[in-house]
């Protein structure tokens, strides 16, 4: 994670677009800091999220985001505003009061600010028109990495270079590239690390409902585990349920993958052989361990690929309905906990 926490890096100006300037919109708010995850300016090689309440004063107010690199999704309270793909983004909030704003993105960040802006006599914040373009160049002479793109010291070295940034460069940056006669590098250069295109888990995805609809075809059993599974144990031969095995760990892998949380891949695995070892030495029904994610992964798997940003309490509400199926295989582990509890009800009063 590339992020700035330092008030030096937030520019003291806030670089509106020309309409909004001859308009009369004024910045009443600067949104930079008070964030509950990271602080703007940031830039973030997998999925991020910031969010944090807001009291706005005045209706008609508008959350104007400058320098957003990837696709970002803005919510007020539970309501989506606005999802998009801009350099800058233009929200009208709906109210007034006090209300929590979070920001989603894919990758990238938010390379510039955020704030607040209405047509008012109040204004708490520097504004200027959005610097222009910046001339071309072809050979670049300094490359950036994100972390160095982040803050104008850089560019304070020299004059007239050819710079390449591996984003656009938002509009503090821009002023002092044009104060220093800079000019950018026509080819973007690529961040330092991998970020995950989005086209490629959603070919991921396709893959592996590719590999289900061929064994559907040719393995019947494994039809039929996918929809019974995870009520009860089919008979599969060696091939099936090594096929099963895989398509399941295929499916779990490719959905964390996507979200950013592929450290809890292990977890799962580690999770699935110990209730296999469980299974098999008490009830002898090895096979409904694996068969039983057979369809929460698939569902896990459509909620990821259609809105990433559900994927945590997708995930947590089918391994709780799986649970719950798992109880029923052993009453007298029910009965156990209930007694425990029942204990600790008990004890409570003697102890306060």
């Amino acid at each position: 994670m590339y992020a700035a926490f330092a008030q030096a890096v937030t520019s003291p100006v806030a670089y509106i677009p020309i309409k909004a300037y001859d308009q009369g919109y004024k910045v009443v708010q600067e949104l930079s800091h008070g964030w509950k995850e990271a602080q703007v300016p940031l830039f973030l090689e997998g999925p991020w999220q910031i969010s944090q309440i807001v009291h706005v004063p005045y209706d008609s107010t508008v959350l104007y985001i400058e320098g957003a690199v990837g696709k970002i999704s803005v919510y007020q309270d539970m309501r989506l505003l606005w999802r998009g793909d801009t350099e800058n983004a233009w929200i009208p909030i709906l109210g007034r009061g006090s209300m929590r704003l979070t920001i989603k993105g894919e990758r990238g960040g938010i390379v510039g600010g955020v704030y607040l802006l209405v047509r008012s006599d109040t204004q708490a914040w520097q504004r200027e028109v959005s610097p222009p373009f910046l001339p071309l160049c072809e050979r670049s002479v300094l490359k950036l990495t994100p972390a160095e793109a982040l803050s104008a010291s850089p560019l304070q070295q020299g004059r007239n270079a050819c710079l390449a940034y591996p984003f656009p460069p938002p509009g503090r940056i821009r002023s002092v590239m044009h104060a220093r006669q800079h000019k950018l590098s026509a080819f973007i250069e690529a961040p330092q690390f991998e970020i995950k295109p989005y086209f490629l888990y959603r070919t991921g995805f396709v893959l592996i409902w590719a590999v289900l609809a061929g064994m559907f075809a040719y393995f019947p059993a494994l039809r039929q585990a996918f929809w019974q599974g995870w009520l009860k144990a089919v008979s599969t031969d060696p091939v099936e349920t090594i096929l099963g095995l895989v398509w399941v760990g295929m499916g779990a892998g490719m959905s964390l993958w996507s979200v950013g949380k592929e450290s809890w891949l292990w977890i799962f695995l580690l999770t699935l052989a110990t209730e296999s070892v469980f299974f098999g030495w008490f009830f002898g029904k090895v096979h409904w361990v694996w068969q039983s994610w057979l369809l929460p992964i698939g569902i896990v798997s459509i909620v990821t690929l259609l809105y990433p940003h559900l994927f945590t309490p997708v995930g947590i509400g089918v391994w709780v309905i799986r649970s719950l199926r798992f109880s029923l295989h052993s009453l007298k582990f029910i009965y156990l906990c209930s007694a425990e509890m029942f204990m600790l009800l008990l004890n409570i009063p003697l102890s306060a």
